[in-house]
C-alpha cells in the first residue's frame, strides 16, 4: 500500500486540487446566498430603530415639555424649554422643527446602519470566512 503521490500521480493531484477549488467556491457561494437574507434583515430592523427611537425621544421630550406648559407654576420654564427645543430642531431643519426631526432621526438611522455592517463584517473576518 502507499499513501503518498508519486510523480506519475501529478495529473490527478491537478485534478483533485481543481475540484476542490470548484467545490470551495460552490460553498461559498451558497454561504453568502444564505447569509444575505439575514443581513439584509437585520440591517432593515437597525435602519428602522435606529430612526425611530431619537424621533420619539426628541419628540416625545418635546411632547412632555408642551405639556409642562399647562401646570400654573411651570408655565415659564415650560414655555422657555419648549421654544429652546424647537429652536434647535428647526436648526437642522432648515427652519422647521419637524424637518429638523426627520434630519435627526436619518442621520441616526445612517450611523445605526454602518455599525450594522462594520458588524457583520467583522464577525464575519472573526469566524474566518
Amino acid at each position: 500500500m502507499k499513501f503518498a503521490a508519486t510523480v506519475g500521480d501529478r495529473s490527478y493531484c491537478r485534478k483533485w486540487h481543481s475540484y476542490r477549488i470548484f467545490i470551495v467556491n460552490r460553498l461559498t457561494r451558497v454561504r453568502f446566498m444564505s447569509i444575505l437574507p439575514n443581513f439584509l434583515r437585520s440591517l432593515l430592523l437597525t435602519i428602522i430603530l435606529s430612526f425611530v427611537v431619537p424621533t420619539f425621544l426628541i419628540g416625545g421630550g418635546l411632547a412632555s415639555v408642551s405639556l409642562l406648559k399647562f401646570i400654573p407654576g411651570l408655565q415659564g420654564i415650560g414655555q422657555a424649554i419648549a421654544s429652546a427645543m424647537q429652536q434647535f430642531l428647526a436648526t437642522f431643519g432648515s427652519g422647521s422643527a419637524w424637518r429638523g426631526l426627520c434630519i435627526i432621526g436619518m442621520t441616526c438611522s445612517l450611523v445605526g446602519a454602518l455599525f450594522d455592517t462594520y458588524a457583520f463584517y467583522r464577525y464575519q473576518n472573526l469566524r474566518g470566512d
